[in-house]
Order: structure tokens, then C-alpha cells, then sequence
């Protein structure tokens, strides 16, 4: 929870050390990393680049309104006492922000075990502004930070309540466009730039972040022109008209579990009176435990996949784009009653294998298991084998192993399929 002290109230620029590079830029400043001597800690300091005077019952709002593990604290507000000085803003420091890790790894499928508790940290921080009264009016990735724990947590909520940004509409000639960035706003709000902004904006809004979260891809595409009236035609077309409204049938390709793709239709609800965080976390709750993603192992897996991603240790593969199997269906297998047996111990065991409900399908999107394509292990060992090789290469994507020998080694002891592993092993080549 935030810490509010004495120390960091009496908080002055001598005790910062700023780091001259911005690691950010918002509406209302950039913002630097610095080292606060007083903290012995790494900050964020957002420096208000206009010349305004917060009154100190809008600091008080700063400093007190938000306290949330998934809600970016404020520690202190520097005020300006000399003539050029500006108001800094110092908060809790993270890592990396949602549009920097779609950057850095733009073509890789993130483990599901850590994906599912950024989602779910997102709407638990979503969920408490809204207790709180809080509209936050511009969710987007850029403004979803995360800590070196991989902790998701929504920044820019205390200035736009002072600033009453929620409110302003802003005019270019004759063009009025709500405030907000434009491919996460409403139906409600383009239609209505003037309507105050509503919980289930918020909504809305998460769900496109998440689904550009998962996918790094926009459900919208908008033409490469500076026409601002085109745009926003687009976007009404888009969004309001039920004959072009986008579907998310691209979360197939990243094997997204049913109940994600559950959470993203509430949140993304044509109707608006149907959205809702608190569903859409239900939904994501059951996931983490239907798929065993809250297991200590799976999830300590995942993030030293990812954080070998995010520090350049292990390459991005290309993502696939044809269609994926279908959610939620697995097929049995042919074979003995023995070979049964051992799937459904599988199955069992790891719980998360939704999504192979025509191995064929798998097989056609062109993955492979160290240079193992699974046409040819069909041609020569057979489509029982062959399925089931499709079912481990998918858990291992699921899980963050990337197709090496080692990583493969794991896969096999973990998901304690024996008659596949032996006969992987074989075709590999690796000693039994």
C-alpha cells in the first residue's frame, strides 16, 4: 500500500537526483527517473510542465485519494518556491510500462501464467478507482506501468481528477473530439464528446488495452492521414455500427483461454449497462484456476521467461497468423487403453491444454520442435503421436519453455507424459 510519511511531506529537489533522460511523456510533463537520498530508492518524478498552482486541497487528493497495490502511489509534491520552478511529482517507481514490453518483444506469445495476473491486477486497480469515484479517462498500454516483480499497476489517475481533464472536450475548428486517446475511447463518448466520462468508459477502454496487451495488434486500423474528421468517422463506423463491429478473432492465434476472451466481451460490451470490471475479473479469477496458473513453479517459470525476453537473452519468434484451433475442446486419442491412460494423467497434471480441438489445424500453423514438423512425425510415427506431440509443444508455449533441448527436458519431466516423452526422446535423439 502507499506509503504517506512526515519525511517524504517535508521532501525538497535537493533530495532528488534526476536523471537527465525522460522515461516518459504525458499530458501533463515528462517524467524522469531519480535516485531520492531521504528513500534510498529509485523514483519516478513527473515534472508539471505548465506554470500552475495546485491548491492544497487538490495535493491533499494527490497525496491521500489513491492507495492500491495496482494504483501507481504518489509519495510527495514538490511545490515550486523560485521563479521558474516547476511542481514535481514524485512516485513509485516501475520498470517498464505495457507499450515498452510490446516494443521490446513485439512478436512474442507471453507465458499465460504471468499474462492472466497482469490482467487481473489491471482490473483490481481498475475496480478500486471506481470505489473511489475515480473516472480515469485515458487507459491506455503507455499507461500501465510494471515493476520488476511484474506487477501491473495504472498510472496518471490523481492529475486528471485535479486538472478536471474528465471534462474537457477539445475543439480543432470546427471538430470537437473528447479527451482521451482516440483508439480507447467509447462509442458513447465519440457520438458525445461533451458527455461526462462514465465507469464503463473505463470499461471499454480496458478492454481494447487488454486485447492490444495479448495480441500487440489494434482492433482498429486507422488511415495514415492527418484528416482528424476521417478518423473519427472511421472510428463511429467502427464502433457503432454493428455490421463492422470487429471480433476478436485473432486471440485464437495466442491460444488465449476462453475465459479471457470472456472478460474482453464484457469489458468491450457494444451495450453499455453490460460492461463491467468486476465480471470481467470473475471471469480471469476462473481462469487462473481452472489452468492451474496460480501454481509457485508455473509462475516462476513464466517470469524468468520473460524477463530473459525483456534483457535480450533469448530470441522473439515470429508469430503465426492463420487461424488457431478452437477454444475450450480436446480431442481423445487413438491408441491403446494404456496410451489413454497416460493422457489423461496428462491432462491432469497440467490442465491448461484448451484450444486442441483439431491437432491437424495445429500442425498446419507451421510450429516445430526443433526443426520437428508435425506432418512428417504423422508420416512416420503415426497421428496418435503425432497429436499428442502437437498437445506437448502446446503446453510448452503455454508454460514459456522455448523449443531447445534443455527447455524440452523440462517440458517431459514436468508434464509426465511418458509415452510421448520416451518416444520425443527417441526421435530427438537425447539418452533415455
Amino acid at each position: 500500500m502507499a506509503d504517506y510519511t512526515d519525511v517524504l511531506a517535508q521532501l525538497q529537489y535537493t533530495d532528488l537526483t534526476i536523471h537527465r533522460k525522460p522515461i516518459g511523456q504525458g499530458k501533463f510533463g515528462k517524467v524522469h527517473k531519480a535516485f531520492c537520498q531521504k528513500l534510498n530508492r529509485d523514483v519516478a518524478v513527473k515534472i508539471i510542465s505548465d506554470k500552475k498552482i495546485f491548491k492544497k486541497e487538490e495535493i491533499d487528493i494527490l497525496l491521500k485519494s489513491v492507495a492500491h497495490d495496482n494504483v501507481v502511489s504518489i509519495k510527495a509534491v514538490i511545490a515550486p518556491k523560485l521563479e521558474g520552478e516547476r511542481y514535481w511529482i514524485v512516485m513509485e517507481f516501475c520498470d517498464y510500462n505495457l507499450q515498452q514490453i510490446r516494443e521490446k518483444i513485439p512478436d512474442e506469445k507471453i507465458p499465460w501464467a504471468r499474462w492472466t495476473f497482469l490482467i487481473n491486477d489491471i482490473l483490481a486497480g481498475l475496480i478500486y478507482l471506481h470505489e473511489k469515484t475515480f473516472v480515469h479517462c485515458d487507459l491506455k498500454p503507455e499507461n500501465i506501468l510494471v515493476n520488476d516483480r511484474f506487477e501491473a499497476k495504472i498510472a496518471d489517475v490523481g492529475l486528471s481528477r485535479i486538472a478536471g481533464e474528465h471534462y474537457i472536450a477539445c475543439e480543432k475548428g470546427d471538430l470537437v473530439l473528447p479527451s482521451g486517446t482516440l483508439l480507447y475511447i467509447s462509442p458513447e463518448r465519440l457520438q458525445n464528446p461533451y458527455k461526462a466520462p462514465e465507469f464503463t468508459d473505463d470499461c471499454y477502454s480496458c478492454g481494447l488495452l487488454l486485447y492490444k496487451m495479448i495480441t500487440n495488434g489494434d482492433l482498429f486500423h486507422l488511415k495514415d492521414t492527418p484528416d482528424e474528421k476521417m478518423k473519427i468517422s472511421c472510428m463511429k463506423m467502427w464502433l457503432c455500427d454493428d455490421q463492422y463491429r470487429h471480433p476478436f478473432k485473432d486471440l485464437k492465434d495466442f491460444f488465449t483461454p476462453q475465459e479471457i476472451v470472456t472478460a474482453i466481451g464484457i469489458l468491450w460490451n457494444k451495450d453499455h449497462d453490460s460492461r463491467s470490471a468486476v465480471k470481467a475479473q470473475d471471469m480471469v479469477l476462473e481462469a487462473m484456476n481452472k489452468h492451474g496458473y496460480r501454481r509457485k513453479e508455473t509462475l516462476e517459470e513464466a517470469d524468468k521467461f520473460l524477463k530473459n525476453l525483456m534483457d535480450g537473452k533469448l530470441p522473439s519468434e515470429p508469430q503465426n497468423t492463420e487461424d488457431s484451433p478452437d477454444v475450450g475442446k480436446v480431442d481423445s486419442p487413438e491408441g491403446d487403453s494404456s496410451e489413454v491412460e497416460d493422457l489423461e494423467q496428462f491432462v491432469d497434471d497440467i490442465a491448461d491444454l484448451d484450444g486442441i480441438s483439431d491437432w491437424k489445424q495445429f500442425a498446419r500453423k507451421g510450429l516445430k520442435l526443433r526443426q520437428i514438423d508435425l506432418d512428417s512425425i504423422e508420416e512416420e510415427h503415426g497421428k496418435p503421436h503425432a497429436r499428442r506431440v502437437a498437445m506437448l509443444m502446446k503446453w510448452m508455449e503455454q508454460n514459456g519453455f522455448q523449443a531447445t533441448t534443455a527447455n524440452l527436458e523440462k517440458a517431459l519431466e514436468k508434464c509426465k507424459f511418458k509415452l510421448a516423452a520416451q518416444k520425443l526422446r527417441k526421435i530427438e535423439g537425447i539418452p533415455q
